[in-house]
């Protein structure tokens, strides 16, 4: 199933939506009932770098994702066990750089992929990253990003997930002096938490 829409809001707005319409009840391994989806792939087909309007606080969290993706210091502070240290994983082990290098030497490449779920996760009973890897491309000259999730909350989670993402994607483009293409989110169980259920409307409304 593909939701392609001009902006970020509109990817957000229309998954929450095909999920309420066409999802299944069930209860997570936590015993939350969740409505879920099936393999989703969210793409965003303009340079739409805007935040989902979902209050100032929803605000400072995509800045504050966003933040610990780029900038190696905000990485750190976060550490590998918050949010699950996406930015401290791809900047401890120097994979940003070496992805940009890649990129630099064959701009035609398709292994310029950056795995976030790792070995050590593999049966934990700990918190394991969502985001499970990144894949990043260049088409038509421009920079385009695929972010592969296991699971994606796709009320609460996926705002800060495109906005965070998505300046990554910009941040790319600047290293590699390109413009930016298309940003992608490709879910292999998109939800929605039934707690959230009183928010599912104003969500559609984004």
């Amino acid at each position: 199933m593909e939701i392609v829409e001009k902006t970020l809001a509109g990817i957000h707005s229309s998954g929450v939506k095909h999920i309420r319409e066409n999802g299944e009840l069930t209860k997570d391994q936590n015993g939350d009932s969740c409505i879920f989806c099936h393999n989703i792939h969210f793409i965003c087909d303009s340079q739409d770098m805007a935040h989902v309007p979902m209050g100032s606080t929803t605000e400072r969290l995509d800045n504050d994702f966003a933040a610990g993706l780029i900038y190696p210091s905000h990485a750190r502070l976060r550490g590998l066990g918050f949010d699950y240290g996406y930015g401290w994983l791809m900047w401890l082990e120097g994979l940003i750089e070496k992805t940009i290098k890649i990129l630099r030497q064959n701009p035609n490449t398709r292994r310029a992929y950056i795995p976030l779920f790792r070995p050590e996760h593999v049966g934990s009973t700990k918190e394991v990253p969502c985001c499970v890897g990144l894949q990043i491309e260049i088409i038509d000259g421009l920079v385009c990003m695929t972010t592969i999730f296991r699971s994606n909350d796709c009320g609460q989670a996926s705002p800060s997930d495109d906005f965070g993402f998505r300046q990554l994607q910009r941040y790319f483009a600047f290293r590699l002096g390109r413009g930016i293409g298309k940003y992608c989110r490709y879910v292999i169980n998109a939800h929605l938490k039934i707690g959230d259920s009183d928010k599912f409307n104003a969500w559609e409304r984004v």
